[in-house]
């Protein structure tokens, strides 16, 4: 039954895919030269995250505290990234935020161009020092969301490492 279950699902994140990514492709062409920091686009990305948990009915998900993130300043938000409900979630709180993703999310087809057509920050792993994230980070107008690999195990918890964010 959980295959059945997993199998509705991928489909429809493919289906879903399919369908959302030219409206994410039409929202960049009408706006890139003067939405520069592309929230348009980026709130577009949350509605269509946000589908799957809204639709799923085994994923209930509430936010609370959403009242405290002041608009106007910067925050590093860092998950455990226990599983992909951490990105769905994190993408429901419809604020403006740029995703730090490992350099192999850019390429998977339709979301990972999404990903690109956002400008989020592309990590490529084993750089120290003068990356695209430090020098983001350095100059950042706005918040940046990171998921840090803390090797978990699902079902358990994962503390984030000191320093989650280089």
């Amino acid at each position: 039954m959980k295959q059945v279950g997993s199998l509705v699902f991928w489909g429809f994140v493919v289906l879903s895919s399919i369908l959302l990514f030219p409206v994410a492709v039409l929202i960049w062409l009408v706006t890139v030269l003067f939405d520069r920091r592309l929230v348009l686009l980026h709130r577009f990305t949350c509605f269509w995250a946000s589908l799957y948990t809204w639709l799923n009915p085994l994923w209930p998900v509430t936010i609370t505290g959403r009242e405290n993130i002041r608009p106007g300043t910067t925050y590093v938000l860092a998950a455990n990234h226990l599983s992909l409900l951490d990105i769905l979630v994190l993408f429901r709180l419809f604020k403006d935020f740029k995703w730090v993703s490992k350099a192999e999310i850019f390429k998977v087809p339709l979301i990972g161009w999404n990903t690109s057509m956002n400008r989020y920050i592309r990590l490529q792993r084993g750089q120290r020092g003068r990356t695209p994230l430090a020098r983001r980070l350095r100059t950042a107008t706005h918040s940046v969301a990171a998921e840090p690999s803390a090797g978990g195990t699902r079902g358990n918890h994962v503390p984030l490492p000191s320093g989650a964010v280089p």
